[in-house]
């Protein structure tokens, strides 16, 4: 049982309604933004059209993030302003625990928003769009979203020293990009997203950073309100605006938390919350550069583009990642050494499992009626 203090005893209540607060605002906002956006996108032709590598068949449009960001960060900055006034994220004398990390957060979620929302509509360049990003992410960590501790195996956390700012803009850049290319699938990225943010919200609760709980619970509420109109099938689509903040987000909550602890089993936390995706994202760029290609070229050799081609239903592509996720996310709970974990990791268990027995079956059906369809790694 961790002994707190009488302010953290006392600001208890508050953080709980400020937690609520943010999770539920940002959900409402995001159910009324969205039918004006699509109504938005389709006048002005913000849409994504079908091609070969793409899995919808009819004009989308393609600027969801815009209602994503609308939740997000306007739950964020209200949660968080209150919040700090009130001296309910840190000490008694009013100092703030991970306040300007917390600002930076949204600041930079903003940035990446606005680039993938630029690129939504004018199809930036990749070096041009990569530079921007990098730009953002260096003014998030000159706020203090900074990576200060990498997990090392046998060598435990160790502290990046001199190399925290290029460390930092590989993990804020590299994590939204994996949550870009993770959007191939209706919901896929969302769903993913909102895992995530629940979990990381988990953690920085059990770690008493009430901060980081208000934004990733903000971001899991607008995660939640979009995927009523994203899941098959979807009325619109989250395009880059959106799976860039969401991508940022999750990276720069665990920045200002677990990866500024010197223990590794805190700093290792990110890496199985996002392990799906980033694993996926390092599989694919070590692919792309065996076949002597350009790790930036897009093709479908992403893992949901695999289900697919192998007679999965984009479906059950779609929950299989999900139950993957979860499954892996869920030992998170276990690290961080929460009572009663294996609760999470059983429970999570069960649809993997299942998932997975699905998955055998429908493979193996495939490859009897398409056998030139079998994976090839």
């Amino acid at each position: 049982m961790i002994e707190r203090p009488r302010y953290f005893r006392g600001a208890v209540v508050m953080n709980a309604i400020l937690s609520v607060t943010a999770i539920c605002l940002s959900l409402l906002l995001v159910w009324q933004a969205v039918p004006w956006v699509i109504a938005l996108g389709m006048r002005r032709k913000w849409v994504d059209t079908p091609d070969a590598r793409k899995v919808h068949r009819r004009p989308m449009v393609r600027v969801g993030g815009l209602a994503i960001a609308m939740g997000a960060i306007v739950a964020s900055i209200l949660t968080l302003a209150i919040g700090t006034t009130t001296h309910s994220f840190g000490s008694p004398e009013g100092s703030t625990w991970g306040d300007w990390g917390a600002w930076g957060v949204i600041v930079g979620g903003f940035g990446f928003f606005a680039i993938g929302f630029a690129d939504d509509l004018l199809q930036l360049p990749p070096l041009p769009r990569l530079l921007l990003q990098m730009a953002f992410a260096a003014i998030a960590w000159f706020m203090g979203v900074r990576v200060e501790y990498l997990p090392m195996p046998y060598f435990g956390a160790v502290s990046t020293g001199l190399l925290s700012l290029p460390i930092t803009l590989i993990w804020l850049a590299g994590t939204a990009n994996a949550l870009n290319w993770f959007d191939g699938l209706d919901g896929l990225a969302a769903g993913t997203g909102t895992l995530g943010a629940l979990l990381l919200a988990f953690v920085a609760w059990h770690q008493d950073n009430f901060a980081a709980v208000c934004l990733a619970l903000a971001l899991a509420g607008a995660t939640i309100g979009f995927l009523k109109f994203n899941l098959p099938p979807a009325k619109l689509f989250m395009g880059d605006g959106g799976s860039y903040l969401i991508g940022f987000t999750l990276a720069a909550i665990s920045a200002i938390g677990t990866m500024q602890t010197p223990s590794f089993r805190s700093a290792i936390l990110p890496f199985v919350i996002l392990g799906v995706p980033l694993v996926d994202m390092t599989l694919v760029m070590l692919n792309r550069v065996r076949q002597g290609k350009s790790p930036l070229y897009p093709d479908r050799s992403h893992f949901h583009h695999r289900l697919l081609d192998n007679g999965c239903p984009p479906m059950f592509t779609t929950g299989f990642i999900w139950a993957c996720s979860g499954w892996v996310g869920s030992w998170a709970i276990s690290i961080v050494g929460a009572p009663w974990s294996w609760v999470a990791i059983v429970g999570s268990s069960i649809p993997f499992a299942a998932m997975s027995y699905g998955l055998i079956r429908i493979v193996k059906a495939s490859a009897t009626t398409q056998p030139s369809s079998v994976l090839v790694d």
